[in-house]
């Protein structure tokens, strides 16, 4: 807490101060430059009667107070900052400030945690203090002042209301402070102009000096020079005399080599008839070579292509079988294509006339009473079952090959084992089966059980495949099930098409059926991959709305489940530098993320006859949260 009367500001100390600290560094400055060698002593560089004393700077270290007894408490508060604290050791303790005292009052100050009055109180009057004893008159009263206002709550108060009742006199002090520091300013200003033109003048002289030294050193390097000139030119006349001597030098040796040259010829003039003979020789052996080359170049030709001969036949036989078997295949894969093609086909048809039967069997039961007044409910029925085969289709082009899909779904297998799930007494339910690829690897695996959907041609396929799959709607069925009665209920690409209460409905009804115990496994496609959001989910048009993960967590905790998990699965498949470059940054985790996730949860078991719930086995939990 502050003392509001350190603000009263004394406007005839703070001059004197001022005149004080001028006069002293013009002292400092006559001392160390006479007026008859420095710059500063130059009449030119002042105008007449103007002063010249430097402007008045802060001190950067407190001078001692002298040890009288007792100590003016104004003479102690005159110092500030670094100064005070120094300053109110040495008077207070008679000793340098520790390092932590020092920085603990020196931040106080600074803040306004701390007053001066109140620091010199808690330093007059701590222990090492009171054992000094030294005389502050009037610092007393404050100390007692400043224990009661640290009293709390009522503390407080008693400063707030000194606070209001001081009010025009820190006012009027701020004020004061205020035009202080504007007179300070301007007369450090002034000060600081005379500096500038001093040293702008001084700067001139010096340059001046300089360039009439400048002078005299060109001068004298132009007398060397101008000395040097004669040497110069008889060097040059030497220089001229050593190249023609060299020239000449050089003539010598060139005549003597010559003259060596022709006495080697006389002596080999003999040598020139057999070198002629040879050189014939030589060019006769020449030319029996190069006709012996050509020939064997042209027997190896022979061979070369006598082997390429054989090698082409061989490859053409090969080809003609490798064509053939690639025709074969061709022709393999067409006819499966095809055959595909009229298996859907068929199904279509069948479906059709079973559909076209349905109609004409209603319609004659009807006879002849109006369609408007008795509700066609197998109209509406069949309506349901109009894109049942384009859907079909529409799976098979996006969803992507049977075994790939069984690929994927295989990693639920160890989940749902160690629950004890697929037994007879806990079978699987498929919810929205499709295709059934699940289905079949239980079935695989010697599981039991049990797909659900109301696309009838996917119902149809799973029958030809010999799954146990029924056409009705999946809660529905649920509803009609027993409680505790199956040990999994899974759906995969199911949730994302249903609204939201009958989402929360599918989880409610499908903790009711599953066994203490029980596991339930909804996957889903992932939202926060960006490319899944943006495009790959709307590539069905039955799709409702993106189902992020954690709100799914949420959802699967809050309507009863236990020990539930997020599975990301399927990341996008990218070479390994740029996997490596696009986990790097966070916008590409965004795109290399999981495509798809599934959300996974326990039904609570069962307490034992002790009151306890049953120890978990080792397998309850294999699969945890991935990324």
């Amino acid at each position: 807490m502050t003392e509001s009367r350190d603000l009263d500001i004394d406007i005839e100390a703070q001059r004197r101060r001022i005149r004080d600290e001028v006069a002293r560094r013009k002292q400092q400055l006559e001392a160390s430059d006479p007026p008859s060698a420095g710059i500063g002593s130059d009449a030119a560089a002042h105008a007449p009667g103007e002063a010249t004393s430097p402007v008045p700077t802060p001190s950067t270290s407190a001078a001692v107070i002298e040890e009288t007894h007792p100590h003016a408490l104004a003479d102690l508060l005159e110092r500030h900052d670094e100064d005070f604290v120094r300053n109110a050791y040495r008077v207070v303790l008679r000793r340098e400030p520790e390092p932590e005292g020092f920085e603990r009052y020196l931040e106080g100050l600074r803040s306004g945690e701390l007053s001066k009055r109140e620091v010199l109180a808690r330093l007059r009057y701590s222990p090492e203090g009171r054992a000094g004893s030294v005389t502050i008159p009037g610092l007393l009263p404050y100390y007692v002042l400043y224990r009661a206002l640290r009293v709390p709550v009522l503390g407080y108060l008693a400063a707030v209301g000194a606070y209001v009742i001081r009010l025009p006199a820190i006012a009027r002090n701020v004020r004061r402070l205020e035009a202080t520091s504007n007179a300070t300013n301007r007369e450090i200003a002034h000060q600081a102009k005379r500096i500038t033109d001093a040293g702008e003048t001084a700067l001139r002289q010096v340059k001046r000096k300089a360039d009439a030294a400048g002078l005299a050193a060109l001068a004298h390097q132009v007398a060397a020079l101008r000395e040097r000139k004669a040497e110069t030119a008889t060097v040059a006349a030497l220089a001229s005399e050593i190249a023609a001597l060299g020239e000449r030098k050089a003539e010598v040796t060139t005549v003597s080599s010559l003259a060596t040259e022709l006495v080697a010829l006389r002596a080999r003039k003999a040598d020139v008839a057999t070198l002629v003979s040879v050189a014939n020789k030589v060019a006769a052996l020449r030319a029996q070579k190069t006709e012996a080359a050509a020939l064997a170049s042209q027997i190896a030709a022979l061979g070369e292509r006598k082997a390429d001969a054989e090698q082409l036949q061989e490859i053409s036989a090969r080809l003609a079988h490798f064509a053939t078997r690639a025709e074969l295949s061709d022709a393999q894969q067409s006819v499966e294509k095809l055959k595909g093609q009229a298996a859907d086909q068929t199904r279509t048809s069948l479906d059709q006339e079973r559909r076209l039967a349905a109609l004409l069997e209603h319609a004659r039961k009807q006879g002849a009473e109006p369609a408007s007044i008795v509700p066609n409910q197998t109209l509406v029925a069949e309506d349901d079952h109009l894109l049942d085969a384009f859907y079909a289709a529409f799976e098979d082009h996006f969803r992507g090959p049977r075994e790939e899909i069984k690929r994927r779904v295989a990693v639920y297998l160890p989940v749902v084992e160690a629950t004890g799930a697929g037994a007879a007494d806990a079978p699987v339910l498929d919810v929205g089966c499709g295709r059934g690829e699940w289905l079949e690897l239980l079935q695989e695996r010697g599981l039991r059980a049990q797909g659900v959907d109301v696309n009838r041609i996917m119902v149809m396929r799973c029958k030809e495949l010999g799954l146990d799959v029924v056409e009705t709607d999946a809660l529905g069925l649920l509803r009609g099930l027993d409680a505790n009665s199956l040990g999994a209920v899974t759906g995969f690409h199911i949730i994302e098409h249903l609204p939201y209460r009958t989402l929360i409905s599918l989880f409610d009804e499908t903790l009711r059926v599953l066994k203490p115990g029980g596991v339930a496994i909804f996957e889903t496609p992932n939202p926060e991959n960006l490319i899944v959001a943006a495009c790959n989910f709307y590539c069905d048009p039955t799709h409702r709305r993106p189902l992020p993960p954690e709100p799914m967590h949420y959802l699967a905790e809050t309507r009863g489940f236990e020990r539930v998990e997020i599975k990301r699965l399927h990341p996008l498949p990218l070479p390994e530098t740029a996997a490596a470059e696009l986990a790097s940054t966070t916008i590409g985790q965004w795109f290399a993320s999981a495509q798809d996730y599934s959300v996974i949860g326990y039904k609570r078991k069962a307490l034992d006859p002790r009151g306890q719930p049953p120890q978990k086995t080792s397998g309850g939990n294999e699969i945890g949260t991935t990324s």
